[in-house]
């Protein structure tokens, strides 16, 4: 899905994502992805996190606003992750002025309203344009060939325990998850009508969603989070932290499904199965590769998730 490269002065393609935790986990794996099969023309990759722990569109608003440095920037390359500046913090505008970006993503969530519940989705919706709209628009001001993406990033499995230790149910994790969707829906196919920019959507969710779907006939339990709620994972995980089904950020199937759907947004090839990348894990000094059946399964939700 390259824009017109007439622009490109290099072989390099730049991605920046502007986000929290949820655009940090599995850019590696992203970037093997990528280098296995890269678009026309391009020779390397480079991925850049512009990063804030659990930050919400509200804060990268205000900070834009402010030009407040507090981000960490991370870098991902044929080298490895690295962070930009040990000592520096970056602001947004810093961030995008680093390079002549080709792809620039932007998530969070904004406050007030509610996914979970129809009635109040319109105030949820009112309050993401609002503060999404004028940082979008920077970004086309400032790289009007680039590709502008919406990532949608929250999946609610069932049994996910709220910071609040509410507990979703068989009937409020759907609701949620067709929330969301609903939204991200919205911001990639009408907000976007009367910009200069078409608005593509990251649809993590929407893969968590199917690979769910999947695995409770596979029974095929991915490291981490997908499965943190439906039943004891490799290692007996059941801790809190791993019932959100998204927030993969120890090892396994969570970070590939991620790098699948990112792969498949940003070249526009949606068919994986040439594709021998295989990741091997780390888990108290084990080697802990993806099974053969996983990847498959994997692949499959990511695969479906464009038809």
């Amino acid at each position: 899905m390259m824009q017109e490269d007439s622009y490109k002065s290099d072989s390099t393609l730049r991605v920046l994502m502007v986000g929290n935790s949820f655009c940090y986990y599995y850019v590696e794996e992203l970037y093997e992805l990528l280098m296995e099969n890269p678009p026309e023309g391009i020779q390397e990759v480079e991925i850049y996190n512009l990063y804030y722990s659990g930050c919400n569109l509200t804060q990268h608003f205000t900070w834009w606003k402010q030009n407040a440095a507090n981000y960490d920037l991370f870098k991902v390359d044929a080298s490895g992750r690295q962070q930009v500046g040990t000592d520096t913090k970056w602001s947004l505008e810093q961030a995008l002025t680093l390079a002549e970006w080709d792809y620039i993503s932007l998530q969070g969530s904004a406050k007030g309203g509610s996914y979970m519940n129809p009635a109040l989705r319109e105030t949820t919706r009112q309050g993401i344009v609002e503060l999404a709209e004028p940082l979008l628009d920077r970004f086309h001001e400032l790289h009007p060939h680039a590709q502008l993406l919406w990532q949608r990033t929250w999946f609610f499995e069932i049994g996910r325990v709220g910071s609040n230790g509410y507990v979703y149910t068989a009937e409020d994790g759907p609701k949620y998850n067709a929330g969301m969707q609903e939204i991200c829906d919205y911001m990639c196919n009408e907000f976007d009508k009367n910009k200069p920019y078409d608005l593509k959507m990251v649809n993590t969710g929407a893969a968590w969603t199917e690979a769910r779907k999947l695995n409770e006939t596979a029974n095929l339990l991915p490291y981490g989070g997908l499965c943190g709620r439906v039943g004891i994972n490799k290692f007996g995980d059941k801790s809190l932290h791993s019932g959100d089904g998204y927030h993969d950020g120890d090892i396994g199937g969570g970070q590939l499904l991620n790098a699948y759907v990112w792969y498949m947004t940003l070249t526009g090839n949606t068919d994986l199965s040439a594709s021998q990348y295989a990741p091997v894990y780390k888990f108290l000094n084990m080697d802990c590769p993806l099974s053969a059946e996983l990847i498959d399964m994997l692949k499959t939700a990511a695969m479906n998730t464009f038809k």
